[in-house]
């Protein structure tokens, strides 16, 4: 028998058993979904679970450490909200239904984007609440700093849109 792995802690926590470290890392895998993987170990990272999502395209994360809700653009699968408060078994809790490439959370609120817009999706339930369109191709890109978010798109067109709850302006 092997010893018990530690206690598993969420994305970005760095503490484990007997003083250890542990870092976790939620990565989306593209044909096949989401996997949680244990990172303490740069040179031997392990896959602690994975979850096959429905659309075979996941190209995009943004994880919410105190919801323990990460948010997985999966192309034509739309966007996939997982809870993995049990890193062990993370589980699809919503899916906003699209064609989505890349996501950021910020707080309750998604924005991913699908084509040249960006949409606000309820982050735990994927209900829409608003979206923009000003892109002059696909996004290829979103960031965040504080409230804003940076789109690029296909002509390389950045720009920048204020956030609160939801509206984009």
């Amino acid at each position: 028998d092997r010893p018990a792995d530690p206690p598993l802690d969420p994305p970005g926590t760095r503490s484990g058993a007997g003083g250890g470290t542990r870092l976790l890392a939620l990565v989306a895998t593209g044909s096949y979904g989401l996997a949680i993987v244990d990172v303490s170990d740069a040179k031997q990272p392990v896959v602690l679970s994975q979850l096959q999502l429905a659309g075979g395209a996941a190209t995009g994360i943004a994880v919410d450490p105190q919801a323990q809700v990460a948010a997985v653009a999966d192309g034509h699968g739309g966007l996939q909200l997982i809870s993995y408060a049990d890193l062990a078994n993370p589980a699809v809790i919503a899916t906003a239904p699209g064609n989505f490439t890349r996501v950021a959370l910020l707080g309750s609120v998604a924005y991913a984007s699908t084509g040249g817009t960006v949409q606000a999706l309820d982050a735990q339930t994927g209900e829409l609440l608003g979206t923009l369109g000003r892109a002059q191709g696909a996004i290829t890109g979103l960031a965040l700093d504080g409230t804003t978010l940076y789109a690029m798109d296909a002509g390389r067109m950045l720009r920048a849109v204020a956030l609160q709850g939801g509206a984009m302006t």
